[in-house]
């Protein structure tokens, strides 16, 4: 059974929490609103084994303070998001400080960053001022966690200036640092990468799935039985290819714009191609002498089937690199903004 991330949005309804679930989640699956009760209850939102959660404001007359963490039993999440916009308000800092108590991996995020005014006063200059606040606000809180985790603030937009940072890639790479390293792990290959950081992480973690997969297709095609080794590779490479899609969010490749530059329009059109069972019996062809000698190998007493696991390995370990280079590129010149998926 796949391991979920559970991370938990808190903060005021209209903060901003929608906007950064849809950003990081790829997919424009949360309500956003600019009514102050987009969220009346909790909302989750489910994508490739990450699970968010927009949380109701804190302390009001559907959910006082006294039955929160019960009405919700924030013992559940992984971590937490403390989103705010502009000042933070007394309900809202009544349950970040539950939160940094708890102990739990959390973040302050300071949403729409880029409508953020203080008159003439620089950018640089205003998030020192809205960082001194939070430390002077939650100096107890943050003094009494014994060095488990300062002060962690980030700023961001969903709708950056052209050149400009959203803030979104460090906020997820930061995320993805502080929860438990296998956790951290999910994050990483369930999120949409906002960050070149975060898109090699997920390259680096689908190679050691392959890896496995490999080892798996390997043991399938010791069996000397005519068939079950192309059929182990079929579903091996099937199951690959599959979370390599996913993890560079291109599920959906077919239903995606089309692609005018003709070099990513070639390989977006093998990925999807490959990405069937059809396609990966035409792409296992041209490993053709190297499937006759596997299946040969099979019936050779004692070292055969070793023979023939490891021909099996190799095959589904290049087909699986291969799929993964041309994900990656794809994944990449859509960060670049190269491409428009």
């Amino acid at each position: 059974m796949n391991r979920q991330v559970k991370i938990a949005l808190l903060g005021r309804s209209g903060a901003g929490k929608s906007s950064l679930i849809n950003e990081f989640l790829g997919k424009k699956k949360a309500e956003v609103g600019t009514r102050t009760n987009t969220t009346t209850k909790a909302e989750a939102y489910e994508w490739n084994n990450i699970t968010m959660v927009d949380l109701p404001g804190f302390d009001t007359e559907a959910y006082p303070r006294d039955t929160f963490f019960e009405d919700f039993n924030l013992d559940q999440y992984d971590g937490f998001l403390c989103v705010f916009e502009s000042k933070i308000s007394e309900s809202d800092a009544l349950i970040f400080k539950q939160i940094i108590k708890s102990g739990k991996p959390h973040i302050f995020v300071r949403s729409k960053w880029d409508s953020a005014r203080q008159g003439k006063t620089k950018k640089s200059t205003l998030a020192k001022h809205v960082k001194a606040d939070i430390q002077q606000q939650f100096k107890e809180e943050l003094g009494g966690q014994s060095g488990k985790q300062g002060l962690e603030l980030h700023f961001v937009t969903v709708y950056p200036d052209e050149g400009s940072d959203s803030g979104l890639g460090s906020l997820q790479e930061k995320l993805a640092e502080i929860l438990p390293e296998k956790l951290g792990d999910v994050w990483v290959r369930g999120v949409k990468a906002h960050s070149l950081s975060t898109l090699k992480k997920k390259r680096k973690s689908c190679a050691v799935f392959i890896n496995y997969a490999a080892v798996s297709a390997g043991l399938g095609n010791t069996i000397p039985i005519p068939g079950t080794g192309i059929a182990a590779d079929i579903s091996a490479l099937s199951l690959v290819f599959l979370k390599i899609r996913s993890a560079f969010d291109l599920a959906d490749l077919a239903d995606a714009n089309p692609i005018k530059q003709a070099r990513y329009a070639q390989i977006a059109k093998q990925i999807v191609e490959y990405g069937t069972k059809e396609g990966i019996k035409i792409l296992l062809k041209t490993y053709g002498k190297k499937q006759v000698i596997k299946e040969l190998a099979k019936y050779l007493p004692i070292v055969g089937p070793i023979i023939a696991g490891s021909i099996s390995g190799v095959i589904v370990q290049k087909a699986g690199n291969s799929y993964l280079s041309d994900c990656y590129e794809l994944a990449l010149a859509d960060l670049q903004e190269k491409i428009v998926l």
